[in-house]
């Protein structure tokens, strides 16, 4: 198997984190980053096969027609805006009317 290889830059302080933690386990930084690498690629498949419905069912709802302007009737305008202004018209104009 050909080997391939990666150039990771990072901070002084964690160049020198990973390199502690890596020699805390007896293993090279290499070795180290490639688990702890292989061990967020297993997480990262799990949360998506978790969610693949959720996910299938959000991308058929948006692949469908546009809902998202409304068409009213003229009755139906004149309803909401009645509602709206009833909403936004304080208690004393109200009373007033």
């Amino acid at each position: 198997m050909a080997v391939k290889r990666f150039s990771v830059s990072t901070d002084e302080k964690t160049h020198a984190a990973i390199r502690a933690h890596a020699e805390a386990q007896g293993l090279d930084v290499s070795t180290y980053l490639m688990a702890a690498a292989r061990q967020l690629m297993a997480h990262d498949d799990l949360v998506a096969a978790r969610f693949a419905d959720v996910d299938a069912a959000i991308a058929a709802a948006e692949s469908g027609p546009d809902t998202s302007v409304l068409e009213l009737s003229q009755d139906e305008a004149a309803a909401v805006d009645s509602f709206l202004d009833e909403l936004i018209t304080p208690p004393r104009s109200r009373r007033a009317a």
